[in-house]
């Protein structure tokens, strides 16, 4: 109906009184739905942005996170390997037949304190903590650090917690 009542309002048609009051309803009815929807694209357009925003940034937050982990990772192995090769001589020249090489705690704990300075981990990843756990034949080091995020939604300013954690040993072949 609406087509046909186009068509007649744009062909200028002479219509009778009746078909005029139609008309000139439908008219108005147009010029009223054409200013109600000025500004909606707009008001989308803006909505798509934020959108888009706020993707780009949980997809650059996740890649942070994920590259400090990969990180941590990789600095805690050595920390661990580093670790695993500080023998508890004691043990080892007691006469003791061992399949692995017992691990000194205090010797693991300075070693890994050492592997941090050294590298310069406290540099890199600022409110580092490592700890160092010994069992009688494995040393493991979990480190952990707070990233800060390029996009902060819930207003912790602290960062997203990441942690690894690496266990070796020193097996006697």
């Amino acid at each position: 109906v609406p087509e046909v009542l186009a068509s007649v309002v744009n062909a200028h048609i002479p219509v009778d009184a009746t078909h005029a009051s139609i008309v000139d309803r439908f008219r108005a009815l147009e010029m009223c739905r054409r200013g109600q929807d000025d500004g909606q694209i707009t008001l989308m357009i803006i909505g798509f942005v934020m959108i888009v925003v706020l993707a780009v940034g949980v997809v650059a937050n996740a890649a942070k996170v994920f590259v400090y982990r990969r990180s941590l990772a990789s600095w805690a192995d050595g920390a661990a390997i580093a670790a695993a090769q500080s023998v508890a001589e004691d043990v080892v020249y007691a006469g003791e037949t061992v399949e692995v090489l017992p691990i000194s705690a205090t010797g693991a704990r300075r070693v890994v304190d050492d592997y941090v300075e050294r590298n310069r981990l406290a540099d890199r990843f600022e409110d580092m903590r490592v700890a160092v756990g010994i069992d009688p034949a494995a040393a493991t080091v979990t480190v952990e650090f707070g990233v800060r995020v390029p996009l902060v939604l819930s207003g912790d300013a602290a960062g997203v917690p990441v942690s690894a954690a690496a266990t070796a040993t020193a097996p006697l072949e």
